[in-house]
């Protein structure tokens, strides 16, 4: 296996920064750095009093103005809270994360992207560090530092449910769209990029039976060779932060798996930035959330996403340490983690959300970022049968364009678009494009069905697209 090495994360200046800061730091500041809110549940004045160290958007959590504005107003909130230093708090600035995986898919008029499937049927990787440059610029629209992609998955078993979230079945062709992914999110780590997440480590789409947070069933070789390579491509281009898989290897959690977590990818690959959980990950550790928070601490996860129990993870991690069931050591790594990505990736010299030059940029959403999205979406077709040359159709034919999602944005985009399931109809999705709308804009004689297709009739049509899907 291949170490990979970090030299940013081991600059000398950095390190001496964080040691200095660390130094100074009481056991419930340390362990509140661990700690990642949920905005709904934890308040910017919370999140000061408690020394959070990361407040996450979950998928379809937002501002009520869900626009740039709304969304910088609410991260320079925490950001001041977190900032400014007592007697009783240091000046540690949170790192506010999402998932934008296609795009800042979060956010009101949003450039909305392909899946990943079709991204990697597209196979393009310069039209993909594009479009991750691309998303960078509208995550830092919104005054936002951190995207949870991308997704390394390497779908096995079409059942699973989340196979629109993986590039492709095979781990070479992941790992070339990784290292340019990573590159376009994060780039030189300057004011114009963002931090990149890597998930899920490691395995998740290759459960038995395509079984969401199933288990893996593969020998080390075989894990090995299949899932664990994309990862390396990521940690050698310098990705911050890699997101731990809820699903299990050969029946033993990965959010408990020492061996996967620490021996692997903290001490053989010499991964060096955060380990961060899932959402709410370790619960599923142990029937005690009290044993689980120490299952997931001592595993090796450096950062935990408990959006809703975030106090209740707090009070029993003092408790742990107090009692000597966790190591101050073990906190000491984690927090030192924590601090060297936020200096590293340069959060204490940035200017306040609402002062940085991308914040409310008009770039969002903008032309030139749809027109990346709509070559990526002509690239991402796939062509499965042409018989008797039927395409291209005649601009000038008479087409009838039916079907229950030939005309609904939100079907079109997908999950993760303004919800976690993604949304119904066209309401939510601002500055998009319909398949009904595009073929109409092309083809003057084309006409959308209003019952499924029933009225479907070959004296008034030459030809039907009929768009059928799921949500």
């Amino acid at each position: 296996m291949k170490r990979s090495k970090q030299t940013l994360l081991t600059n000398k200046v950095i390190q001496q920064k964080v040691n200095t800061l660390l130094s100074k730091m009481t056991l419930e500041q340390k362990i509140g750095q661990m700690t990642q809110a949920e905005r709904m549940s934890c308040t910017p004045e919370q999140a000061r009093q408690y020394h959070i160290g990361s407040i996450l958007s979950s998928a379809g959590s937002r501002p009520e103005n869900n626009h740039t504005e709304g969304w910088v107003a609410m991260n320079e909130a925490y950001w001041q809270a977190s900032s400014q230093a007592d007697e009783s708090h240091l000046g540690i600035p949170t790192l506010y994360g999402l998932d934008a995986i296609h795009g800042n898919n979060n956010v009101t008029g949003a450039t909305v992207f392909p899946h990943n499937i079709g991204l990697g049927a597209a196979n393009d990787t310069d039209l993909l560090q594009k479009i991750a440059t691309t998303t960078a610029k509208e995550v830092l629209a919104t005054g936002v530092d951190w995207s949870f992609a991308p997704n390394l998955a390497i779908a096995r078993d079409t059942h699973w449910g989340r196979t629109y979230e993986s590039y492709a079945s095979k781990p070479k062709p992941v790992g070339k769209f990784a290292t340019e992914i990573v590159k376009g999110l994060q780039g030189d780590l300057s004011d114009d990029h963002i931090m990149a997440c890597a998930k899920h480590w490691v395995g998740d789409g290759g459960a038995t039976y395509g079984i969401d947070h199933g288990d893996t069933i593969l020998s080390w070789e075989e894990i090995q060779k299949t899932h664990i390579p994309p990862f390396v491509k990521a940690i050698d281009t310098g990705v911050l932060s890699i997101m731990v898989s809820f699903s299990s290897w050969n029946g033993d959690k990965c959010h408990g798996h020492k061996f996967l977590l620490t021996d692997i990818l903290k001490e053989k690959l010499r991964f060096e930035g955060i380990v961060i959980s899932d959402m709410q990950g370790i619960d599923y550790l142990a029937d005690d959330f009290y044993l689980a928070v120490a299952m997931g601490v001592n595993a090796g996860i450096d950062m935990f996403m408990v959006p809703r129990n975030w106090s209740m993870f707090i009070d029993n991690l003092i408790s742990h340490v107090q009692l000597g069931t966790v190591s101050i050591a073990r906190i000491d790594d984690a927090v030192k983690r924590i601090l060297t990505v936020k200096f590293a990736f340069g959060l204490f010299d940035k200017p306040s959300p609402a002062n940085r030059k991308w914040s409310n940029h008009s770039s969002f959403g903008s032309f030139k970022h749809r027109e990346i999205a709509r070559k990526a979406v002509q690239k991402s077709l796939v062509l499965l049968k042409n018989e008797n040359k039927t395409l291209p159709l005649d601009r000038q034919a008479k087409i009838l364009v039916a079907g229950k999602n030939a005309h609904d944005l939100g079907h079109q985009c997908g999950g993760f678009t303004i919800n976690w399931q993604g949304v119904s109809g066209n309401e939510s999705i601002q500055g998009g494009t319909s398949i009904w709308e595009g073929i109409s804009s092309l083809a003057e004689y084309a006409s959308l069905s209003n019952s499924q297709g029933m009225d479907a009739n070959p004296k008034h049509h030459d030809f039907a697209i009929v768009v059928v899907g799921e949500t």
